[in-house]
Formats: structure tokens, sequence, C-alpha cells
């Protein structure tokens, strides 16, 4: 009720706080730690985080954490924590962006200026003992959950996203004169067309099987490798579609008048 229902209301949003400065996504690497103190039950966090994404606009930080630094498994010494964004050990840092900096968001208030990937720091960072998601060692389980899923997710959305592109890139040529005919006449602009297509829809399908098969199988142990194959062909797919929207735009597909 605190945060679940308002999530799926859009009201709030959250934060994945899982990678680290030192180990990157790497969860043998991980040292931020989540102690439980004896008399009260509590959880106590220490540590820090990167690339928190949402970080000073979420509500809430699902933070993963090693709670038995001595287990001889490392991804069964780690559990997931819900803290609030409010709690008083919880300090963002900085803010990260990503691509152009004049693309940053500013904003007056201490801890908002800047992209939305928070650099956060958990110092002492106190939570109830029924905070952790899951059982303790369950966190790399809900870590690979919450990713296999997420990543057919930006398969989707890449996929939608080319999509879009390749219909500006139909309404450009269409529309642009060169040489007394327009660009769609021209041969190479074609068969770059043509590329845009093909690539789109081979993503598409490889998207769509590896959704139908998680829903087969409901193991993503069994679906890993269709899941990553996704992640990696929706990376290339958009930057070459992207690439060639803003050659097929000229000067004006690089400036910031368009999304590529």
């Amino acid at each position: 009720e605190r945060y679940l229902e308002p999530l799926l209301a859009d009201e709030i949003s959250s934060c994945w706080s899982m990678t680290e400065p030192q180990a990157g996504a790497d969860p043998k690497q991980f040292r931020l730690t989540a102690m439980q103190d004896p008399a009260t039950g509590d959880w106590v966090l220490n540590g820090e985080k990167i690339w928190s994404s949402n970080a000073k606009f979420a509500a809430f930080f699902l933070v993963c954490a090693v709670t038995d630094p001595h287990a001889k498994n490392r991804y069964k010494g780690q559990s997931i924590f819900i803290v609030d964004a409010k709690n008083p050990g919880l300090k963002i840092l900085r803010n990260l962006g990503v691509g152009f900096a004049e693309f940053a968001e500013f904003d007056d208030r201490p801890g908002m200026s800047g992209g939305s990937h928070g650099h956060v720091q958990y110092h002492n960072c106190r939570v109830s003992a029924d905070s952790i998601l899951g059982k303790p060692g369950d966190g790399f389980l809900v870590q690979q959950t919450r990713l296999s899923g997420g990543r057919i997710h930006y398969g989707m959305r890449a996929v939608g996203q080319c999509q879009k592109a390749l219909k500006m890139i139909l309404v450009r040529v269409h529309s642009r004169e060169t040489q007394g005919e327009v660009l769609a006449a021209k041969q190479l602009v074609q068969q770059m067309i043509a590329e845009c297509w093909m690539d789109i829809e081979q993503l598409k399908l490889l998207v769509l099987r590896t959704a139908w098969k998680i829903d087969k199988y409901q193991d993503y142990t069994k679906v890993r490798k269709d899941i990553s194959a996704c992640k990696i062909l929706c990376s290339k797919v958009q930057a070459e579609v992207a690439r060639k929207a803003i050659q097929l735009h000229g000067g004006l597909g690089a400036s910031w008048d368009l999304p590529f």
C-alpha cells in the first residue's frame, strides 16, 4: 500500500540502486553491506552505489546489499532492501547525465541538478527488519528476475523508437528534393530504407519470440541466451537506424530539433 499501489498508479517512481563505482554490475564485487542490529532487528546499510536510475525523482530505492560477506556462494550472500528516499542515511552525492551536457536538467534545489542517474551514499542507513525484499540471500534472484524482464522491455522500446525513426525517414525522403528529384528516387536512399526495415523486422521478431518463450517456460534461466541476444541486437539496430536517419535528414538530423 505504501509503495506498490502508488507506483502502479503512476503517482511515484522507484530507483534501482545496484551498480557500484568499483564493481560495475558484477555482484561478486559488491561492497555495500547491510548488517542486522541484534538489539532492534533493523538493518544498517553502508556503502555507495552509482548509476542509480531515477534517483532524484524516486520515492523509494531498491538497494542491493551484501548481507553475508562470508557466504561460499557470493550470489547467495546478497539481499534487496526497500529504502525510503527521505531516509536520513541516504545521500545523493551527485547526479550523472548521459550524452550532451547541455541536455542535463538544471534545478536549483539541492541535489536536483544534472542527469537522472545518481551516485548515492548510504551511511548508517537504518531500515526496519521488514524492509527486505524477499528472503535474506535472495538478492541475486530478485536482480535477475528484474533485469531479465527489463531487457525485454528495452527491446520493445527499441523497436518502437526505430519504427518512429523509419517513419520520419519516409516523410523526409518523399518531401526533400535535390537535383531535380526527391531523395526517395535515389537508389542508395532506397537501399538504406530497405536495410532499416529489415533490421527492425528481425529485432521485432526476436523480441516477440523471446517474450513468447518467457511466457512458455516461466523460467528466465531457460531463455537467458535469447534475452542476451535481444539486449545486444536492440542496441546495434537502434544505433544503425539512428545513423541512417541522421544522414538522410542532413544537417537537421544532427541538430537538437530532431530526436536522433
